[in-house]
């Protein structure tokens, strides 16, 4: 978590202690980890998924192929240690503390099911990436959150 809110800072992205990885490990899921109800945007303002059982049906409305600055990830792997569910996977990497074992990992440019569960891997593999959502209530779905001054203007009839 504490990566996902350093690199939301770096970004500008406002309330960035609010960010957390998309990881699961024994005994925590990454779906349980969320309090809030989505929706999630990637950071160009496209929604991903408008609800924690839209991240969990089986289908994204958008793939989460980009960073926390605009970035486009292509097909890269990202470790999740989480199954379609939300739910952990046994690969975890030992709770992400080994190179030794297996870890799930997803796809960064699709929005099937395999963006979080495409299969286990090698732990020392080279992903270096992971998933980084915000946890926090959404009231406005209008650009205002974007910091556009888009959001600002008003059409008056």
């Amino acid at each position: 978590d504490a990566i996902c809110r350093n690199l939301a800072l770096a970004a500008g992205i406002r309330q960035a202690e609010s960010f957390k990885a998309w990881l699961s490990a024994d005994g925590t899921s990454a779906i349980g980890r969320f309090q809030h109800d989505g929706p999630w945007m990637r950071p160009d303002g496209i929604v991903v998924a408008k609800s924690r059982q839209d991240l969990t049906d089986g289908y994204l409305d958008s793939p989460i192929n980009r960073t926390e600055t605009g970035l486009y990830l292509g097909g890269n792997g990202i470790w999740t240690g989480t199954l379609l569910s939300g739910l952990p996977s046994s690969a975890n990497c030992s709770n992400w503390n080994s190179t030794a074992t297996t870890g799930e990992y997803g796809s960064a440019n699709t929005i099937l099911y395999t963006w979080t569960s495409e299969g286990a891997l090698t732990c020392g593999f080279a992903y270096a990436n992971f998933y980084c959502l915000q946890d926090l209530p959404l009231i406005f779905l209008d650009g205002f959150e974007s910091h556009g001054t888009e959001a600002w203007s008003v059409t008056l009839p």
